[in-house]
């Protein structure tokens, strides 16, 4: 299982004297489209990420083995900004990524994981079209976690033992967006510029059924407050998933949370919930989060979430912590090691995202020794 997680050089977060980064790719275009400098240009960047991962239960079994694309994930892509003057710029985007393992694309039949152009205006905010990541993933993730993102895993976001849920991942993974595993198809998104620290945005993604303008389609939106080290965001997402009522019904995903300063680290929190809108498999989430600087160079991430599910999923509930360190050798470079755990409970089997099978038992563990490099 890859998680269509990434993280690039594009923004920079100070810690001490060093300036280090680490944030996800769909952030880039917003950071590069938002630039006090008004110049056009063309951007590539990109990252690679490559480590060794032991899973206690495996389908009955330990496993060790050679995994990309879990702390970042491995690809490339091109950012294109052109100045139209009077404070507006066209803005494109488009990036690929693929198995480092196996240079295979990981989402077979697809060029890009993200692509889009639009235009971007200082006043007017920016309107987007193409294939785009919804509010969930901006708010409640990038928005949320801002620099908490250079320490902190997309293993460590929601998974777990709900099939029941419906989506479409394996083991329903990311079934609240907030990992980036999907993509919204032929998507129409407006966001505002940020005004006294406030910014809004809307998403249509178009079905495409002819004769059903619904069918298949999916909703999104969300509103972010932040003012420096403070954040506050929530959103809403509705997809309808072909595989859930022929693309009538789907998932319904909304979160609520924010981050804090503490010290020289951060803290954070979030509510949400996501309901199957076909036979009411329904999960609440609550999701505690911190980091901190151990040294300029090393940061210390945790995370804990506790997962409640309703009678249409059996009551399953389920525990997770991870704890991660990240060590940066330069500003492009860095080592990192976490380690995740989680239980499961009602004889649902444990499913960490990334570890690649369920445990045949309501316990897993994960450890992972990875090195990424940005560009």
């Amino acid at each position: 299982m890859h998680f269509r997680v990434w993280h690039t050089q594009q923004q920079t977060i100070r810690f001490g004297d060093r300036v280090k980064a680490k944030i996800i790719t769909c952030a880039v275009a917003t950071l590069v489209a938002s630039s006090a400098n008004a110049q056009s240009s063309v951007t590539l960047f990109g990252a690679i990420d490559a480590g060794l991962t032991w899973v206690s239960n495996s389908d009955g079994h330990s496993n060790t083995f050679m995994q990309g694309g879990i702390s970042n994930n491995t690809g490339f892509g091109i950012s294109a900004i052109e100045d139209l003057g009077g404070g507006t710029r066209a803005i494109a985007k488009l990036l690929n990524t693929f198995d480092i393992g196996t240079g295979s694309l990981y989402s077979p039949g697809m060029m890009f994981r993200y692509s889009y152009v639009g235009l971007d205006n200082d006043s007017l905010g920016k309107l987007t079209m193409g294939l785009e990541t919804d509010f969930m993933f901006n708010y409640m993730t990038i928005d949320r976690w801002g620099p908490m993102l250079a320490s902190l895993e997309p293993t460590f976001t929601q998974g777990g033992p709900y099939p029941g849920l419906g989506a479409p991942a394996f083991g329903s993974m990311d079934f609240l967006r907030t990992a980036d595993l999907y993509s919204t198809p032929n998507a129409v998104s407006y966001e505002s510029p940020r005004i006294a620290g406030f910014k809004f945005g809307a998403m249509y993604g178009f079905g495409g059924q002819a004769g059903a303008f619904s069918q298949n389609s999916t909703q999104s939106m969300g509103v972010s407050y932040n003012a420096g080290p403070f954040a506050l965001d929530a959103a809403y997402t509705y997809t309808k998933f072909p595989t859930i009522n022929a693309g009538n019904s789907g998932l319904r995903d909304w979160g609520v949370g924010g981050r804090v300063p503490i010290g020289q680290g951060f803290a954070a929190l979030m509510v949400a919930q996501a309901t199957n809108t076909f036979n009411n498999a329904r999960v609440m989430v609550y999701d505690f989060a911190a980091t901190y600087p151990l040294s300029p160079a090393a940061i210390v991430g945790f995370e804990y979430q506790f997962n409640d599910g309703n009678h249409a999923v059996n009551d399953v509930k389920m525990h997770q912590a991870g704890l991660n360190l990240a060590y940066y050798l330069s500003k492009r470079t860095s080592v990192y090691g976490f380690v995740a755990y989680q239980h499961a409970s009602g004889g649902a089997d444990a499913l960490i995202p990334g570890a690649g099978a369920f445990s045949s038992s309501g316990n897993q563990t994960m450890v992972r020794l990875g090195m990424m490099h940005t560009w």
